[in-house]
């Protein structure tokens, strides 16, 4: 699963991977009908695949095309059904692209409405083990590469492995707490979820790990929403690698999932070279 990087300008045109190919999604905000659509065009030949879809959650935004491309599910992660506003996109309201294979298995537990189920957060989906495909510069966890978070400049970004995580070059001196990865997970199937996470990071700092809330965009700084579920202190000489974990009840649906890392004072120096995890 991949978290399509929607955001709330008004008028937005990127691209990204969804499944084997990659496609330009525009995406634009109505003011007089106050709704958001978009328009797919495959990359490789320019042909457009849908102009003008409604952008709506608790559906699959897909379904109705029969492109078998995979489905792409609009949540409203504080669960009061109702579709994105002009401001919401990409924070309140985030869109995730499934592959045909997890869809699939979503509609064996939960039969053929079950895309629509889970984009509501009502269920939980079934469990599953997702790769993250290369999406668009820098990835789905992170923001573009080199965009700066305070005085951090992203680079070196490489996808591998399941559950979520990435190899990264992250370093801030401001004392401030900065968001430095986010993703989305599925919830499984069981009443008690177990999230685990190593991180390798070097300097003297402190590295934390949130589910829940809203999808904060890049950059951001401070606490972000959700729960705090475990922190851990840097520190040592050169890069030592440092254990998140927590389990709590399952809360459903899909779950942001936020890593934060703070230097410990202005001036003193935190890194963050390789995130990996899993949630299950």
């Amino acid at each position: 699963m991949l978290v399509v990087p929607f955001t709330s300008d008004y008028d937005q045109r990127f691209i990204t991977q969804l499944g084997d190919d990659k496609f330009a999604l525009d995406a634009r905000w109505n003011e007089r009908g106050q709704a958001w659509s978009f328009d797919l065009t495959r990359d490789s030949d320019g042909e457009v695949l849908l102009a003008g879809a409604p952008l709506l959650i608790g559906q699959d935004l897909l379904a109705p095309y029969a492109l078998g491309i995979g489905g792409l599910l609009a949540t409203d992660l504080d669960r009061k059904d109702s579709d994105a506003g002009p401001e919401d996109l990409g924070t309140r309201v985030i869109v995730a692209y499934l592959t045909p294979d997890e869809l699939a298995a979503i509609k064996a537990v939960l039969g053929p409405e079950g895309a629509s189920i889970v984009a509501s957060g009502a269920v939980p989906p079934p469990p599953s083990s997702p790769s993250i495909p290369a999406g668009s510069p820098g990835g789905p966890g992170l923001p573009p590469a080199g965009t700066t978070i305070v005085n951090t400049t992203v680079n070196n970004l490489n996808l591998s492995g399941a559950g979520f995580g990435q190899t990264v070059d992250l370093s801030d001196d401001t004392g401030d707490e900065v968001l430095i990865f986010r993703d989305i997970g599925l919830a499984s199937l069981n009443a008690t979820m177990a999230l685990v996470a190593g991180i390798l990071a070097s300097g003297t700092g402190t590295v934390r790990i949130y589910t829940g809330g809203i999808f904060e965009t890049f950059p951001f700084t401070g606490t972000p929403s959700g729960t705090l579920r475990d922190s851990a202190a840097v520190s040592g000489a050169g890069e030592n690698t440092y254990d998140l974990d927590a389990t709590f009840a399952n809360p459903g649906g899909l779950v942001p999932i936020k890593i934060t890392m703070q230097s410990a004072a202005p001036a003193t120096l935190v890194g963050v070279s390789i995130i990996r995890g899993s949630m299950g």
